[in-house]
């Protein structure tokens, strides 16, 4: 796919009815829910020639309008659906937080979804904000979504950023978890046409009016053969980490505190405004300034 500097990349190909892994990072957390769609590069092209004219810089109001309208249809149509295969049974994380860039240090998580337009699932962000639940906010508590430790240094880093477990939501880092990186895995439709397709993130926040997105390139093959494995592996699934998760649960954790707590000091260092999306972004992401119910422009 091309690159706003002008050059190209050879995009990752996504096997028809495989599983993918996605990961994001936020430097300041406002919670919500995020989703991941793909649209056809055809047919993303397709709604710039149709809608647009030449000089996009000259383009009218209302061929922006349905230039955007015909792009948000795009991607709608192939909302990816969330993969959970044998996560309950421990075989396998359905979502985890991971330390940084280090794959062997993570935290597998409880997903949590809410449906949205026309029934499709979106997660919540698996960190709530600083006090969102304990103010009366929807959510949980963080160690309520706790499943298990890959190691017992995932645990320890943890606490330091999100507390013990008896704190629900007024960690050090609550607000400001940029260590921590949110991995999901997602089905890639076997009723696609393969080619070139643009993959959507779009994470509607929830303490802040505001709707981030991002996109990268994929390319959508063949099926893969029987006995073939995806590319969607992590810790547990026999990378040389050589660890064994640690599937202590928490005791106590508050749902809703009966007392509002008190934040600990601010975290030392002070983030910047941008998320940083780790799922092979190829742009920065761009708040929009509506509220995410009223979003209407699309996710590229």
């Amino acid at each position: 796919g091309e690159t706003t500097r002008g050059g190209t990349v050879t995009p990752p190909t996504w096997a028809r009815g495989g599983v993918q892994e996605t990961a994001w990072n936020a430097w300041v957390n406002h919670a919500g829910g995020h989703v991941y769609m793909m649209c056809k590069k055809s047919e993303f092209d397709a709604c710039r020639d149709d809608f647009l004219p030449a000089d996009p810089f000259r383009a009218t109001q209302d061929q922006q309008d349905s230039y955007l309208q015909c792009v948000w249809d795009c991607f709608e149509s192939n909302t990816l659906e969330w993969d959970d295969a044998n996560s309950s049974a421990g075989e396998a994380w359905a979502q985890k937080l991971q330390f940084r860039d280090d794959k062997c240090t993570y935290v597998a998580m409880e997903p949590t979804t809410k449906a949205g337009k026309d029934g499709r699932l979106w997660r919540y962000t698996p960190i709530p904000d600083s006090l969102q639940v304990s103010n009366g906010g929807e959510g949980k508590c963080t160690w309520d979504s706790v499943r298990s430790f890959s190691s017992p240094e995932a645990r320890e880093k943890f606490v330091a950023s999100f507390g013990e477990d008896d704190v629900c939501d007024w960690g050090l880092d609550q607000h400001a978890p940029s260590d921590w990186h949110v991995f999901d895995k997602v089905k890639v439709p076997m009723d696609v046409e393969e080619g070139e397709y643009l993959l959507s993130w779009r994470w509607d926040a929830y303490t802040a009016d505001q709707m981030w997105t991002n996109c990268a390139d994929v390319t959508v093959g063949p099926p893969l053969a029987e006995g073939e494995s995806s590319s969607a592996t992590g810790a547990e699934d026999g990378d040389g980490c050589g660890v064994t998760p640690s599937t202590s649960s928490p005791t106590g954790s508050p749902t809703k505190p009966t007392a509002t707590p008190k934040p600990t000091s601010s975290p030392e260092k002070q983030p910047s405004a941008t998320p940083k999306p780790t799922q092979h972004p190829v742009a920065t992401p761009k708040p929009t300034s509506a509220p995410v119910e009223d979003v209407d422009s699309p996710s590229c």
